[in-house]
């Protein structure tokens, strides 16, 4: 004895007509970069002589005095001077932090402290290294850097508050 399925009456597949497809092939020619446009190979020392020299024309007031930015300006190329024949495309987030935590733990003369030798502000030394993204910045807008540097220097964590030897900053009664 053998079961079988009943029949089944179908109707014959008939064949959907073929579709366009939604993307249109397109023959793309490879684009290649103007060398004007790539990067040059530029030096820390470069960027941050190149940088001051802005600075000094657009960080003004207009009684023609500077702000108050370029005194940060300075603080952050002497802070940079130690990379000075570096490349400035090879400088990245892991040395920007280095440099961060180095001057947290280095001591130094306060001068409004009274002279007294003691480790930098951490607000001082995360405005410093805010500074020197500032200039990393600029360095991509003028075309001297590639954009990624910039990108993941802006991605690094700068200093929290009682985590370094970085001193906190008594606040303003």
């Amino acid at each position: 004895l053998q079961l079988a399925p009943p029949p089944v009456d179908t109707p014959p597949i008939q064949k959907q007509p073929v579709q366009k497809p939604a993307v249109k092939n397109i023959d793309v020619d490879v684009v290649r970069l103007n060398p004007r446009t790539q990067p040059t190979a530029i030096t820390i020392a470069e960027m941050c002589s190149r940088f001051f020299v802005y600075a000094e024309k657009e960080y003004r007031r207009p009684n023609g005095t500077h702000t108050g930015t370029l005194g940060d300006i300075k603080t952050a190329i002497r802070a940079l001077r130690q990379f000075d024949d570096m490349s400035a495309a090879s400088f990245g987030p892991v040395i920007l932090e280095e440099l961060m935590h180095a001057l947290a733990s280095e001591k130094v003369r306060c001068v409004k402290n009274g002279g007294k030798i003691d480790y930098r502000p951490r607000k001082t030394i995360n405005r410093t290294i805010k500074t020197i993204r500032m200039i990393f910045g600029w360095a991509v807008t003028r075309e001297l850097i590639p954009p990624e540097k910039y990108v993941a220097m802006k991605s690094m964590k700068l200093l929290k508050a009682y985590r370094t030897h970085a001193r906190e900053l008594e606040k303003v009664k």
